[in-house]
C-alpha cells in the first residue's frame, strides 16, 4: 500500500539518526551509507533528536516495540499489525508537531534491508535528490522464493557476473539464487565427486557473499543421468557433498530429475522398483526420502527442494502421480508451466499443478533464458504471468536468466517486480523502470536496442515497428513515384539508421557498465552493420531515382561486398533492416535490367542510324 500526501520533503537541514537496538550492525551501516551523500549528514547514534532544526532518520525492527509505537504515533500512523516476513513500513513525511522524519520499520533483517533499498531509490541511486515526495508505504512480498536459478546449458557464469548479478537481484527484493548450471560438470555428470579445494573456497565465499545480501543459496545437485537409486554409496555421496555446502552456511538444498530418461537404467533399481510407467518415480522419490530423513532432518533450518522428470508436461501422468504419492511431503516441487517455455501461466494451470502434484509449488520460469536460441537476446518484459497466482497457492518463482548474465538485468528488473506484488504488476510500466534504471542516462539508446530484441517466445511481436514502418513507408514512396515526397521521408529514415548506428557508442559512453558492452558486443556488430548497409541501400535507390548509374553501381558494391563479421554466436540481425535491404537490391535489380535493356536499344538505334548515314552517302 502506497499514500502520497501530496507534500514535498525537502532535505535541506541536518540528518540525525536513530538507530534501534534490534537492528542488526550491517542493516544499520546500510542506511548511514544511503544517507552518507548528503552534506548535512550528521552520523549519531541517538534514542531520542526531536528539533525543527533537523531531520530525524530512524531505523527500527519491529521489536523494538516502545520506539515503533512512539514513531508510527508521531506520523500519526496507526500500527495495528507488524509488518509480515521480509516486511517494513516507509515513512517520509512530517510529524504531528510538523518536523520532517524518515521512519523505516523492518519485520526482520530482509525487510529493513527492503525498505532500505526503496529509500534509495527514491532519494534516487547515482545522485541524491533533496526534494522527494512524502509518502507512507506498506510494504511485503506475495511470493516466498523470489529470484534466479542459474540452470542454462552453456558456459556457466563466472564469479564476478554472479556476484553482480546477485546484489543486483537484492536490490530488486528478490531473495533466492539457485546454483545449477547445466555445464558444471560435478553439477551434473560427476555429481557424486566433491570440489576441488580452491573450487570449494570459491563457492564459500560466494555463498557468505549471497547471504549477506538478504538471499538464500540453493544448492542443487542433478545425479539423475547415472545415479542408483538404491545404492547407499551413492546416497552417502549426494549427503557428503551436500555436508560440505552445509558447513559453508548453505541451508537450502536441491535435487533435481529434470531432463533424464524416464527408465530405469540400473539393473538393481529395475529389480526392487520395476519397469513399468510409475518405477522411476517410485525410485527417485525413495532417494530423496531417504536423503530428506538422513540429512535435512537431522540439519535444523535445512529445506528440500526438487524437480521431477516430468516438470512441464500437461495433466497427469503414471509417472507425476506416483511422484507425488510418495515424495515426502515437506519437499517444495518446481514445475515450469504448461511446456518447457511456458507462454503463458494461468490459475487454471496452476490449479490443476497443484491437484497433480499436492506438495509446495515453486514456478521455475524459463524466460528470459536462451541457450536454446543463442543467437537471440530476450530483452523484453516478462509478460503472460496471471496477477494471482500468488494467492492461488504458488509458493515462489525462480527465473532461469540467459547465457548473458548482464543483459539479463533488464527481464530480471520486470520479473522481481512481479513476484515482489504480482497483482500490481503492470509489464509496459515495469520494462519503462528497468530501462530507465539500468541505462541511466544511456536510458534512451539501451531502449532502442532492448525494443530491437523484446520479441520472444512468451511474447512474440508481431505488430511492425516505428522504423519498419518508416522503411515500408519510403519504399512505397519510391515505387509510387512520389520524388518531391521522397527526400523528407529518406531523411526520416537515415535519422532512425544513424540513431541505430550510434547506439553502441552512446552505451559504451554513458550507462557505466563495461560488462554489458562486451556481451553484447557481436549484436551491437550485427546492428550497426545492418544499419550501416540499410543507409547505402536507400541512398542507392535515391540515385536511381536521379537516374546516376555509376552512383548506382558503386552502392550496390558495397553492399555485396561487405560481409558481417565472423563472430560467434552467429546473430540474429534486426529483421526490418534485412528486408529492407532485401526489397532495395530487388528494386534495384529491376532498374539495372531497365538500364541494361535502354543501353542496348540505344546502340541498335545508332548501329541502325549510322548505317542509314551512310546508306545516304
Amino acid at each position: 500500500m502506497i499514500y502520497l500526501s501530496g507534500k514535498d520533503f525537502t532535505i535541506d537541514i541536518p540528518i540525525r539518526v536513530v538507530i534501534g537496538r534490534n537492528v542488526s550492525t550491517e542493516n544499520a551501516t546500510l542506511f548511514r551509507e544511503i544517507l552518507s551523500p548528503y552534506p548535512s549528514f550528521v552520523p549519531i547514534k541517538k534514542d531520542r533528536a526531536d528539533s525543527k532544526d533537523q531531520i530525524k532518520a530512524v531505523l527500527l525492527h519491529v521489536s523494538d516495540l516502545s520506539l515503533v509505537n512512539r514513531e508510527t504515533k508521531e506520523m500519526g500512523v496507526s500500527f495495528h499489525a507488524v509488518p509480515v516476513r521480509e516486511g517494513y513500513i516507509l515513512m517520509i513525511g512530517y510529524d504531528v508537531h510538523g518536523h520532517k522524519q524518515i521512519v523505516i520499520v523492518g519485520a526482520d533483517p530482509s525487510g529493513i534491508y527492503y525498505g532500505e533499498q526503496t529509500l534509495s531509490q527514491i532519494l534516487g541511486n547515482e545522485r541524491r535528490r533533496t526534494r522527494i515526495p512524502a509518502a507512507l508505504l506498506w510494504d511485503w512480498p506475495t511470493l516466498s522464493y523470489r529470484g534466479i536459478i542459474e540452470g542454462f546449458y552453456g558456459k556457466p557464469w563466472s564469479q564476478a557476473k554472479r556476484m553482480h548479478l546477485i546484489e543486483f537481484c537484492s536490490h530488486q527484493k528478490m531473495n533466492t539464487y539457485v546454483y545449477a548450471p547445466k555445464d558444471d560438470p560435478f553439477h551434473r555428470n560427476l555429481w557424486r565427486i566433491p570440489y576441488s579445494p580452491a573450487t570449494q573456497k570459491e563457492l564459500g565465499q560466494l555463498i557468505s557473499f549471497t547471504r549477506q545480501h538478504h538471499m538464500r543459496f540453493v544448492f542443487a545437485l542433478s545425479p539423475g543421468n547415472s545415479v542408483s537409486y538404491t545404492s547407499e554409496t551413492d546416497l552417502l555421496a549426494m549427503i557428503q557433498k551436500n555436508q560440505a555446502m552445509w558447513d559453508e552456511g548453505v541451508r537450502d538444498f536441491a535435487i533435481f530429475f529434470d531432463d533424464i530418461g524416464h527408465h530405469l537404467t540400473h539393473p538393481v533399481d529395475r529389480a526392487r522398483f520395476g519397469n513399468d510407467s510409475g518405477a522411476l518415480a517410485r525410485a527417485q522419490a525413495d532417494f530423496l526420502n531417504q536423503f530428506y530423513t538422513r540429512f535435512i532432518q537431522t540439519h535444523p533450518g535445512a529445506e528440500l527442494i526438487t524437480v521431477p522428470t516430468d516438470y512441464y508436461q500437461s495433466g497427469h501422468t503414471p509417472y507425476r502421480d506416483q511422484f507425488a504419492r510418495e515424495v515426502n511431503k515437506h519437499v517444495s516441487i518446481c514445475w515450469t508451466g504448461d511446456g518447457v517455455i511456458a507462454k503463458s501461466v494461468s490459475v487454471k494451470d496452476l490449479t490443476l499443478a497443484k491437484k497433480i502434484f499436492r506438495h509446495p509449488l515453486l514456478l521455475w520460469d524459463n524466460y528470459p533464458v536462451n541457450d536454446y536460441l543463442p543467437s537471440r537476446l530476450f530483452l523484453g518484459p516478462l509478460e503472460g504471468r496471471a496477477g494471482n497466482l500468488g494467492d492461488q497457492g504458488l509458493v515462489g518463482m525462480i527465473s532461469n536468466p540467459m547465457i548473458e548474465a548482464e543483459a539479463s538485468k533488464i527481464a530480471l528488473h520486470t520479473i522481481a517486480d512481479y513476484t515482489w506484488n504480482p497483482l500490481g504488476y503492470n509489464a509496459k510500466q515495469a520494462w519503462e523502470n528497468a530501462l530507465r534504471d539500468i541505462g541511466g542516462r544511456a536510458y534512451t539508446s539501451l531502449r532502442l536496442f532492448a525494443w530491437a530484441n523484446r520479441s520472444s517466445p512468451i511474447a512474440c511481436i508481431d505488430a511492425p515497428s516505428r522504423l519498419d514502418h518508416k522503411l515500408s513507408e519510403f519504399l512505397s514512396v519510391y515505387r509510387a513515384g512520389k520524388h518531391s515526397k521522397l527526400d523528407l521521408v529518406a531523411d526520416d529514415v537515415r535519422g532512425e539508421l544513424q540513431s541505430l548506428q550510434n547506439v553502441p557508442k552512446d552505451l559504451a559512453l554513458h550507462m557505466n557498465n563495461p560488462d554489458f558492452i562486451q556481451e553484447m558486443l557481436p549484436w551491437f556488430r550485427v546492428m550497426s552493420k545492418n544499419a550501416f548497409l540499410s543507409q547505402v541501400a536507400l541512398e542507392m535507390l535515391l540515385a536511381q531515382r536521379d537516374g546516376d548509374l555509376r552512383k548506382v553501381e558503386k552502392l550496390r558494391n558495397i553492399i555485396q561486398h561487405q560481409k558481417v563479421d565472423n563472430i560467434k554466436p552467429v546473430v540474429v540481425p534486426m529483421p526490418e533492416l534485412r528486408n529492407f535491404m532485401r526489397e532495395a537490391c530487388a528494386e534495384n535489380d529491376r532498374w539495372l535490367g531497365q538500364e541494361s535493356h535502354m543501353r542496348h536499344l540505344n546502340r541498335w538505334f545508332l548501329t541502325l542510324l549510322q548505317a542509314s548515314v551512310r546508306a545516304a552517302r
